[in-house]
């Protein structure tokens, strides 16, 4: 890794000030992981590769690396495991000692495009996942939706979660503080971080740009005299980016006071707690390796007793709960979607919303068959004897939360990405197709039509939400080519006509599909038509 050497400095004037941050500096140390973004998935996943290993051997070797949060989500370790799954315990034992803390997320959604169903189940697999790993942390992290549902509180306190902290929908505006309580529409409650203008990378972009690379916040120019064995592969066009051989680092002492003092003034000065939270960040960054070195260099130049030093969401959660008087806290109610921009990280970015929209009419689509028909249709079959597709239906699940995270769902990443997404989407149908075919064909099995005569056609009308209901049906009936059939009559089991409009007339050839024989195959008329079916009962 290639390093540079600070230069010659002395004090200005103001920095001869004494060194008096206003609050206690808590560093927490944590990645932005996007899934898929700037990259595909198989991209990412070796970055990920790579992070981990790093991560894992850092914290094992060195205990003045206290924490490391895994951004909220548990959908890392299992990408991560498929190709690690020799380094399941060195994460268990981390996990386990309070030192790498992860979910409560399953993967991080922007929930305002998802059905409540798969915010609950987003949830499940992030505890399921999160058991598996040694535990969840308590804390509802959800740095990525473009604002909150109204009913988050709910939903979180339903899996034991007190509190949460996120920073896109809500500003100053709504919370002059950085501490509230969020009200649900049931009147749970959660007790809420409003972070500062930089959100989850004040430290990073304050304190270790200018410390580690010597740039300031918005400088992201690399000049070729920094070194680092930069490499691009040639003919991958405009977008192929160059890797680094050996990243360079640096270390720049002299601009430590002075990042202090800017963290503390624009940051973390005006919170109502003696502490505040310096969040170190970046998307798909790793474990920072100067950290412990910047705390130790900083409490040297700090002249009072706020000091700077190492924790974790819970333990800074905890500690805030206790020191503050929940009655005391502004309350707010109703989802959080507040368009206005304060600083850099606050963006709601309310046009996500409308971006590749084939992607998201076919993500509706998907996600309302999986959850409205195919999984109903299932249990209805299991009732009825057929064995739980257990494992189809959880492959579902997982293609479908992993196209829900923000980036994917929300059209922002690369072509490829959507690209991706898009074919998760085709293969969630596939399956479910086929198992809904398999789970009628259970309970169609099971209905008595012996009052019907041998030239009847039974139709049978599913109703897969929970409450009786009318609907007008759509329908298609065969019939054999060489019988003169004109039209026909649609009844009740217990025989009260129904009011039937006719759609078309064609001659197709139906296949039919024997376990046991060739494909068997009839020319048929096939009949289209619409009746009213009443009380269709759940």
């Amino acid at each position: 890794m290639a390093t540079f050497s600070s230069k010659k400095y002395s004090k200005t004037k103001k920095e001869e000030v004494a060194m008096k941050p206003k609050n206690e500096i808590i560093v927490i140390q944590l990645t932005h992981w996007d899934r898929e973004w700037r990259f595909p998935f198989e991209k990412t996943r070796l970055l990920l590769v790579e992070m981990m290993d790093h991560l894992l051997t850092t914290m094992e070797n060195n205990p003045a690396y206290k924490y490391f949060h895994l951004d909220g989500q548990t959908i890392l370790l299992d990408d991560y495991c498929e190709v690690r799954p020799e380094n399941k315990d060195r994460i268990i034992r981390l996990v386990k000692a309070g030192r790498l803390l992860i979910g409560p997320w399953y993967c991080l959604p922007d929930v305002n495009q998802l059905m409540g169903e798969s915010i609950i189940r987003n949830f499940l697999w992030g505890e399921k996942t999160g058991r598996k790993y040694g535990g969840n942390m308590n804390v509802g992290y959800s740095p990525a939706s473009w604002g909150q549902i109204s009913q988050m509180p709910q939903i979180m306190n339903g899996f034991g979660i007190k509190s949460i902290i996120f920073y896109r929908g809500i500003s100053a505006d709504q919370v002059p503080g950085h501490y509230y309580i969020w009200e649900g529409p049931d009147g749970s409650e959660l007790f809420g971080v409003r972070l500062g203008d930089l959100a989850r990378s004040a430290f990073f972009h304050l304190v270790d740009r200018p410390v580690v690379h010597n740039r300031g916040r918005g400088d992201q120019t690399h000049e070729w005299s920094r070194g680092g064995k930069p490499f691009r592969i040639c003919e991958r066009g405009s977008t192929s980016v160059y890797e680094f051989v050996q990243p360079p680092m640096g270390w720049y002492p002299h601009r430590l006071e002075e990042a202090i003092r800017e963290l503390d003034e624009r940051e973390l000065g005006k919170w109502e707690t003696p502490f505040a939270p310096g969040i170190e960040c970046n998307d798909c960054t790793g474990i920072f390796p100067d950290t412990p070195r910047i705390v130790e260099e900083a409490n040297r130049l700090i002249e009072n007793d706020k000091k700077m030093s190492l924790g974790s969401f819970p333990l800074f959660v905890e500690r805030a709960m206790n020191y503050l008087d929940k009655n005391s806290l502004i309350r707010i109610k109703g989802e959080m979607r507040y368009p206005q921009r304060a600083g850099v990280w606050t963006d709601l970015y309310a046009g996500i919303q409308a971006t590749r929209m084939p992607l998201k009419y076919a993500h509706r689509q998907t996600e309302f068959l999986l959850q409205r028909v195919t999984e109903p249709l299932c249990t209805m079959a299991w009732l009825a004897g057929m064995r739980y597709p257990r494992w189809h239906l959880d492959k579902c699940w997982h293609l479908l939360l992993a196209s829900q995270t923000h980036d994917s769902i929300g059209g922002c990443g690369v072509d490829a990405v959507a690209e991706d997404v898009m074919e998760r989407f085709r293969q969630i149908k596939i399956i479910c197709h086929a198992l809904t075919d398999l789970a009628c064909k259970q309970i169609i099995g099971r209905i008595d039509a012996s009052n019907m005569q041998p030239e009847d056609i039974l139709i049978v009308v599913f109703n897969t939400f929970p409450c009786k209901r009318d609907a007008v049906v759509t329908a298609e009936v065969d019939t054999e080519i060489t019988k003169k059939i004109r039209g026909f009559n649609v009844y009740t089991l217990d025989n009260k006509e129904l009011t039937v409009q006719m759609l078309s007339r064609e001659e197709v050839l139906a296949t039919f599909n024997h376990p046991h024989e060739l494909p068997l195959r009839t020319r048929c008329h096939r009949w289209s038509f619409k009746f009213f079916a009443p009380d269709i009962p759940p």
